[in-house]
């Protein structure tokens, strides 16, 4: 009975995936390039492919990265900014995370909005900040979720976060609580997947 379970589990895990891998070329080229944007679970951190990336792959579409381990949204942004390929979908779950810890830019998020308008992206996915170590600050994890709800033409999930109190959370995170695993990242995709669908 519990392989069962475990089977039809794993059976639903990639549905949204699945069903937009379906989709027409068209569709799915109209919703690229994937541009990754934040820290490292963008980036990949581990050998574990970062979910834009993994987006990409689905969507069958080039996928440019501006992410880095342990970079703060202004670097990552900057990194953009200086790129002119066109954007179709801009991905960033990570992005804000080191802000809450080094330095929390009160402009951080008017930027990324500008830069998406600027960039033209048709979509543009980003998460919510977590509390996932002590070593962020509240206030700051607040004020950039709010900028966050409060911005337009962007899509704002709280990806991370829900991975986090999932009850199989301990098989989405390392064991340093902040990056994701194969499991993990592969939750984190499929969440992405079902908002575009």
């Amino acid at each position: 009975m519990i392989l069962v379970a475990l089977l039809i589990s794993s059976a639903l895990a990639g549905e949204f995936c699945d069903e937009l891998r379906e989709k027409p070329r068209s569709y799915r080229q109209n919703l690229g390039p994937v541009v990754g944007l934040g820290a490292s679970v963008t980036a990949g951190f581990g050998g574990v492919e970062g979910p834009a990336k993994r987006l990409a792959r689905i969507l069958d579409v080039p996928y440019r990265s501006h992410a880095a381990n342990g970079a703060t949204s202004t670097t990552s942004l900057a990194r953009w900014k200086s790129d002119d390929e066109v954007c179709g979908t801009a991905v960033g779950l990570d992005l804000f995370f080191w802000d809450t810890v080094r330095a929390c830019n009160p402009n951080s998020v008017k930027e990324l909005l500008r830069q998406v308008s600027a960039h033209k992206c048709k979509r543009g996915i980003f998460s919510h900040v977590p509390r996932l170590i002590n070593l962020q600050r509240a206030n700051c994890i607040t004020s950039i979720n709010r900028e966050l709800d409060n911005g337009v033409a962007i899509d704002v999930l709280a990806v991370m976060d829900e991975l986090r109190r999932d009850s199989r959370r301990a098989s989405f995170f390392q064991t340093d609580r902040i990056h994701l695993t194969e499991a993990g990242a592969e939750a984190a995709t499929e969440k992405l997947c079902q908002i575009l669908l």
